[in-house]
């Protein structure tokens, strides 16, 4: 990029025509120091797209440019092309002045108006001459009426260029004619509409003009406004609409209406003067859509944010992505202008993208928050933004040349507010009560549905409410209150930005406790029944659906947990009404019940560290309560150990089963007597006991049987399969399989038919059938990847490396002990990372890789020393001693030989 040579050239070009920067700044929009701070590149500011193509049409217009090659000369200084222009633009006035080809005789110059003596100071070099000069449009020298009223902005636009593009694109459309950008408040709009009214300006022969409508209040004034703007004369026997539709008639003008959103009712104008004009356009800014006929809406998203997951660790790769991140971009701008010295740096580089994403990348809120930079640094900044409630009175404090309703985050939601209707208001603020998003659903419920507690069944809400529902969210939507998106699974979902959730919420919160507390139970009510629901599918061919819909709403979940958690304090417990002890034993019996329903969902997608922590602190609130001998209670239990067992902590597990037990023996229920036991066995294989694991698999057998329940007889088959195979009893190892097999099939139980072919696989495995055993893991593999069950794919992903590195493929069996590792890993499951690590290290004697085997079975037996797993002990030691013999270091080998035989003895 030769951006020295293009900013000469210009200076050139204007001295030809004698036209100053400033004017050249002003027919771009831009104050005259910024458009200096660009060509000099200051502080890294660079010209965008748009404003080249400004600069290039400003001087084909001014006729300070004859051709295209001149025209195309300049693109080449900023390595662009002409496709930087589409046909259409190479077409029109100014561009399609300039000839493709021609020869500029020689003759003497025309002098026009000297330059100023501050332009010709610029060089210290004379003007240049023996070159033909034009004279350029009578209105550059002297203008006679303004081609557009447009404000020089005192900063550059950062980011947006998609967005320009876009709208840029469509008012060059000749069908769209009224155009609304739709955004809340704070999102840019006024700022993007001018910046792309900057560039149009030579598009339209009879100018491009904003009317700011922010101060009106009377739809009656808006033609006043227009005709004031346009220093339209008001003419006896006429009224001003006539006035305006008659000077408008023929003329060719883009107008600007600035904030239309509370002057609705003026709409009507809007349509009788596009009626009027053929060649006019109007572009509108407004927080709600007119619902004009022929109206076209562009919704003006938030800056892009950063991706923290992807951010580079602390360095200048950390700086160097995040300078071009348009909400961070912005975010330092507004921080320096504050706070001169302020710079992204490796040390608070992340902490600033994160306040960036805390403020969704709404523009408003992201300067009003660099404001705070005189007082704060940025890690104290984002403590005191990432509370759990936003205080919104942090986001204040900004510029008082700015309208009143933008100078707090407080008074521009205030403004959007008041727009809407009482009935929106109410639902507005009920809404706010969702995290992350909601379903139409979700939403019916909220505004319209009766909270129900208890009772496993579908949540169809009535078409009637379904229809209201939607019709009070499309109404918000046109209001810029919520977004609308669709998930993973292509369901309409909403959502609000975080900003104007709280500002939900503090509404909902004046109108009283009673108001909001029966709001969060109605949001408890509604995620307990969605997970009722989920259960009884998880087991189906739709688990991998309900385990996207529950991941899509775990932060509604959780936000349910913590209200039942905070309702039920001791002190309130204790100073309880009968009334009010009812009540919070409802709330928490609801919340205990939603922990156990959340369980299997936690435990396959990796969230054990999180579910122990609700489980075990509805646990301790049913104790707190005497809560302690209810089948609520001893599932809980349960569920609780299946989720310590998956981390390793078998002591706790056990200690939990045998609690859940005792209370399931009490009451009598022998089908959670046959679920306990089953659990039992598996932590007693686990600890490689496979004869206390056979006794309690067998009476849990007994026990499903007798309930005729055929999924957990088909389970425990399996189970049993296992059992048998770790004593070597390969041949009744096959029979039990077998026999699982069969039902799992005849029943289509899919998650079952893919464990019960990882355990055939394990048994061909053993008997070197290695064929037959890849053949099971793989189409095992496949299953568990459509089920989305991350724990089972770490498994099977473990055995078919293991497979492949036996038949000698070797690279792709590391890639997949890989996958296995990095799953484990997210899932915190020590067990079976120290499975995987001992897997690596035979991919790693198989390949020679000394060290690399040395790394692994290190991480291997600390893991499995940690879990006092025996056998996986032995295991790891075995390894040890080859590698010792392969290192030459015999001797080494025999002493880890002889700790295994007493280890294998005990």
């Amino acid at each position: 990029m030769a951006l020295k040579e293009f900013k000469n050239k210009i200076r050139e070009y204007r001295r030809l025509t004698g036209v100053s920067q400033e004017i050249l700044a002003d027919r771009l929009g831009l104050n005259p120091a910024v458009l200096s701070t660009k060509l000099n590149n200051t502080d890294g500011a660079t010209l965008n797209y748009q404003e080249v193509k400004g600069i290039i049409k400003a001087l084909a217009h001014w006729q300070a440019i004859y051709t295209r090659e001149q025209a195309l000369e300049l693109l080449g200084f900023l390595s662009l092309k002409e496709s930087l222009f589409s046909p259409e633009e190479w077409q029109r006035p100014p561009l399609d002045r300039l000839e493709v080809e021609r020869e500029i005789p020689v003759s003497s110059p025309v002098h026009l108006s000297p330059v100023s003596s501050k332009d010709a100071s610029d060089t210290g070099q004379a003007l240049p001459i023996g070159r033909p000069l034009s004279i350029p449009p009578l209105e550059v020298i002297y203008p006679l009426k303004p081609r557009h009223n447009l404000p020089a902005q005192p900063h550059p636009l950062v980011g947006r260029e998609h967005e320009i593009e876009l709208v840029r694109g469509l008012l060059e459309r000749a069908d769209v004619r009224l155009l609304t950008l739709v955004g809340p408040g704070g999102t840019g709009k006024t700022r993007l509409s001018l910046q792309v009214a900057a560039s149009l300006v030579d598009d339209y022969e009879d100018g491009v003009f904003q009317v700011q409508l922010a101060r009106l209040n009377e739809p009656g004034l808006v033609a006043q406004s227009i005709a004031q703007t346009l220093e339209i004369q008001e003419v006896a026997q006429s009224s001003i609409k006539q006035n305006l539709k008659q000077y408008l008639h023929n003329k060719r003008m883009l107008l600007i209406l600035d904030n239309f959103e509370q002057l609705l009712v003026a709409s009507d104008l809007v349509a009788e003067l596009l009626a009027a004009a053929p060649q006019l356009k109007i572009l509108i800014t407004s927080r709600t859509i007119l619902k004009l006929y022929g109206e076209y809406e562009f919704r003006v998203p938030p800056l892009v944010l950063p991706n923290l997951k992807e951010l580079p660790l602390p360095g200048p790769e950390l700086v160097s992505a995040l300078s071009h991140n348009e909400a961070v971009a912005l975010f330092i701008q507004r921080a320096r202008a504050v706070k001169s010295g302020f710079a992204l740096t490796p040390e608070n580089g992340r902490e600033v993208a994160e306040i960036c994403r805390l403020l969704d990348g709404l523009p408003l809120a992201l300067e009003l928050a660099a404001a705070r930079l005189k007082l704060f640094s940025p890690k104290a900044l984002l403590a005191r933004l990432n509370q759990v409630k936003l205080q919104l009175g942090e986001l204040g404090g900004g510029p008082n040349n700015l309208p009143e309703r933008q100078q707090t985050m407080h008074n521009t939601l205030l403004w959007s507010y008041d727009l809407l209707s009482e009935p929106e208001k109410s639902a507005f603020e009920r809404l706010g009560i969702f995290v992350g998003g909601w379903s139409l659903e979700a939403a019916a419920w909220m505004l319209a549905g009766q909270a129900e507690a208890g009772g496993a069944r579908p949540l169809n809400n009535s078409g009637d409410l379904m229809d209201s529902a939607l019709q009070i969210l499309e109404n918000l939507l046109d209001k810029s209150m919520l977004r609308q998106f669709e998930d993973t699974e292509g369901q309409l979902r909403f959502s609000m930005l975080r900003v104007i959730r709280e500002y939900a919420l503090e509404k909902l919160v004046g109108r009283g406790q009673a108001a909001l507390d029966a709001t969060q139970h109605k949001h408890l009510v509604f995620y307990l029944r969605l997970a009722e629901e989920a259960e009884a599918k998880l087991g189906s061919d739709e688990q991998t659906t309900w385990l996207a819909r529950l991941e899509i709403e775990h932060s509604n979940m959780r936000e349910s947990l913590r209200w039942a958690l905070e309702q039920n304090k001791p002190g309130d417990i204790t100073g309880a009404d009968e009334v009010k002890k009812q009540y919070l034993d409802e709330v928490g019996l609801m919340g205990l019940r939603l922990v156990c329903k959340l369980e299997f969902f936690w435990l396959v997608r990796g969230y054990l560290s999180e579910g122990r922590g609700w489980l075990e602190a509805f646990l301790n609130l049913a104790q707190l309560k005497e809560q302690t001998q209810t089948e609520d209670y001893g599932a809980a239990l349960y569920h609780a150990s299946r989720l310590a067992r998956a981390q390793g902590d078998y002591a706790r597990a056990l200690r939990y089963d045998e609690a859940s037990l005792a209370v399931f023996e009490k009451l009598g229920n022998q089908s959670g007597i046959a679920t306990v036991l089953d659990n039992l066995g598996n932590i007693a294989r686990l600890r490689g006991d496979v004869d206390t694991a056979r006794s309690y698999f067998e009476k849990s057998l007994a026990g499903f049987r007798e309930l005729n329940d055929q999924y957990n007889v088909c389970r425990l088959l399996n189970s049993l399969g296992a059992i048998a195979s770790d004593r070597e009893d390969l041949a009744q190892a096959h029979r039990y399989c077998e026999a699982s097999l069969a039902i799992a099939r005849q029943a289509g139980i899919k998650r079952m038919l893919a464990l019960i072919l990882n355990n055939l696989g394990n048994l061909d495995h053993k008997q070197e059938n290695l064929d037959g055993a890849r053949a099971y893991y793989q189409e095992s593999l496949t299953l568990k990847r459509e089920l989305g069950d991350n724990k089972s794919i770490a498994v099977t992903l473990n055995n078919l490396g293991l497979v492949l590195a036996s038949q000698g493929i070797l690279d792709r069996a590391k890639e997949l002990l890989e996958e296995s590792l990095m799953l484990r890993k997210v899932l915190g499951d020590k067990h079976g990372l120290g499975h995987t690590y001992h897997s690596l290290s035979e991919v790693a004697l198989a390949q020679k890789d000394w060290v690399g085997t040395a790394q692994v079975l290190e991480q291997s037996l600390l893991l499995r020393y940690e879990l006092n797993h025996r056998p996986g002990i032995i295991e790891c030691l075995v390894n040890f001693a080859i590698l010792a013999i392969n290192l030459g270091q015999p001797e080494r080998a025999a002493g880890i030989f002889s700790l295994v035989e007493k280890l294998l003895e005990q």
